[in-house]
């Protein structure tokens, strides 16, 4: 079971190890499993709180010989260097690997199964868990919870009718065979600069084609359940993610056409390209319409008749139309599916509140298509101009979108929906009134977007029944668990005082923190420098160290050493205690 983590919450990271780990114990099969998390974290503060929360996880749960933990000096390729890392030096030792994200957690029920299968059949190379959304609050979350988990059912049926065993792999909650994915999946560098080339950022749909390439098959075990993680608070974090997946998806049309790629590979690659390069396409599509019927059928009085509003409108909307139907048709089914089983549609509220759900749904995606559009339009022209995207971790608090940042988020899609309500007004006020929820989701974006972002109206949504999904209604155990676990992890022996004077301080810690640097490094060839910010460490405290001060102090075992002397000489009893945590004297 492999973790890689950047720049995570160490609390919410090791409490999802140990739920899983209690949730493993009650199949029998725990035994067979270790845990492995790996850190490419890059925050000296929340390095210190890894080891930390890494100590406190293996003394408390019982897990010491089966909980690891390494942080990798140098971040490179991210995670799919981080997973190839752990594959050359670990790979080896295990058959399989499960791997998962920061927020993921999979019951031990599904775990083991997915085991059992990948026995049963020995040409699976990666078998995939669909993934369910949870734990998050705002109405905006609200939403991709419920639609995930009502239509997701129907859009993962219909992918494993047609892909059967050529399926895609999404990167975690997910069993790979270890051999396999070593021997087919190290990635290639692209020609050219980034972000079109360089290393492959959105690594998932590359290392599939691959493994499939060798003749292994990859499957959506569409049957299963039990697999979880959390989603974005608000539109703001979900377009800066969006923006890291378009580059990622925009570099796959160079993968389309490599060799021995499968049909149903290159099939993957060119519409995860295609959902992003279909906004600036309908975007173009609406300019180019809206020309045409200015220059073909404006009188000489520069306004429409009826009729000739009319023809523009069908000219715009018309090829748009069956789209929509499609759209509308797929969450018709899936709310028809769910409503003729009664026990499924009482986990979402039951049929008439599950139906309000979908309306509701329905309205604010309408409101939301013209936002995403702007926003995947600029990503692929920022793309296409070279504007490289960092990969930082997911924010998972739940710290509210202000109107100064959503203004700042949602200028240009204001400003453009204002140059649209111009055109119409100009043009037709016919057209108009059809294109309304267009106009209204981009003039009003900025605010719409801080009360996607209300918690508080997702709760009072979830009194009244509304936009349910069955993780909220039957909470399964190791949801329940890990929310259990944190709440025990917010005791201050993790929190306070700073990190790195705790780590300073604490003996054990030190031993621990100074066993897992990757060599030995002395401060002598720094000596001066080095003493300066030993110096001001002691006079200031640990935490009043410049961040880059603080990474270097970190990676110095004999400067670390140097100043714990120090502080055990000079600090008296109390503060040595409060500073551990635990009371523990040296």
């Amino acid at each position: 079971m492999i973790m890689p983590v950047h720049n995570e919450d160490p609390r919410r990271v090791f409490a999802g190890v140990t739920a899983m780990r209690e949730s493993l114990e009650q199949t029998g099969w725990a035994g067979g499993f270790h845990f492995f998390v790996l850190s490419d974290t890059t925050d000296p503060d929340i390095w210190a709180r890894e080891e930390a929360a890494f100590a406190e996880t293996r003394e408390s749960s019982g897990l010491s010989s089966r909980l690891f933990y390494r942080r990798r000096p140098w971040n490179i390729e991210h995670k799919a260097g981080n997973i190839r890392e752990f594959c050359e030096r670990w790979g080896g030792r295990y058959k399989y690997m499960v791997v998962l994200d920061a927020d993921s957690l999979m019951t031990g029920r599904t775990v083991v199964e997915l085991g059992r299968r990948m026995e049963d059949d020995a040409r699976i190379g990666i078998l995939q868990v669909p993934i369910k959304l949870v734990n998050r609050h705002t109405l905006f979350a609200r939403l991709l919870q419920f639609s995930s988990g009502l239509y997701g059912n129907v859009y993962r049926l219909g992918f494993s009718y047609w892909s059967r065993n050529e399926g895609n792999y999404w990167g975690h909650n997910a069993i790979v065979r270890i051999e396999a994915f070593t021997q087919c999946c190290r990635l290639p560098h692209l020609p050219g600069s980034s972000p079109l080339g360089g290393e492959i950022l959105s690594h998932e749909f590359v290392e599939a084609a691959f493994m499939l390439r060798r003749g292994w098959k990859v499957v959506v075990a569409q049957d299963l359940g039990g697999s979880y993680e959390e989603c974005p608070d608000n539109l703001v974090e979900y377009a800066k993610r969006d923006e890291r997946w378009s580059q990622g998806n925009l570099q796959h049309l160079r993968l389309v056409t490599a060799r021995g790629m499968n049909l149903v590979s290159r099939f993957h690659m060119s519409m995860g390209a295609m959902s992003y390069l279909a906004s600036p396409l309908w975007g173009l599509f609406i300019i180019l319409s809206w020309a045409r019927g200015l220059s073909a059928t404006a009188s000489s009085s520069g306004a429409f008749s009826p009729r000739e509003e009319h023809s523009l409108l069908y000219t715009i909307l018309l090829p748009l139309s069956g789209g929509l139907a499609l759209l509308l048709l797929i969450k018709l089914l899936a709310y028809l599916a769910a409503a003729f089983r009664r026990p499924e549609a009482r986990q979402y509220g039951g049929a008439g509140k599950m139906g309000l759900s979908v309306i509701l749904e329905i309205v604010v995606s309408l409101l939301l298509a013209p936002i995403l559009m702007v926003y995947q339009t600029t990503f692929v022209i920022n793309a296409l101009r070279g504007r490289k995207v960092m990969w930082e971790a997911q924010r998972r608090d739940e710290a509210r979108v202000g109107f100064a940042e959503a203004f700042r988020a949602h200028r240009l899609h204001t400003l453009v929906g204002l140059v649209i309500v111009l055109l119409m007004v100009v043009g037709g006020r016919y057209a108009f009134w059809w294109l309304l929820p267009v106009v209204a989701g981009l003039v009003f974006s900025a605010p719409f977007s801080v009360l996607l972002d209300s918690a508080s109206v997702g709760r009072r949504l979830r009194r009244m029944g509304l936009l349910l999904s069955p993780q909220e209604t039957n909470p399964p155990e190791v949801l329940q668990r890990r929310q259990a676990l944190l709440v025990g992890l917010s005791e201050p022996s993790l929190v306070s005082p700073h990190p790195l004077a705790r780590l300073i301080a604490d003996p054990a810690l030190l031993d621990l923190h100074i066993s897992m640097l990757p060599s030995i490094k002395s401060a002598a060839a720094a000596a001066e420098p080095m003493d300066e910010m030993l110096s001001a460490a002691l006079r200031l405290g640990a935490g009043q160290l410049r961040r880059e001060d603080r990474l270097a102090l970190m990676q110095d075992y004999a400067a670390l050493q140097r100043l714990h002397r120090k502080v055990w000489q000079d600090w008296p009893v109390d503060e040595l205690r409060a500073a551990t945590g635990n009371g523990r004297s040296k």
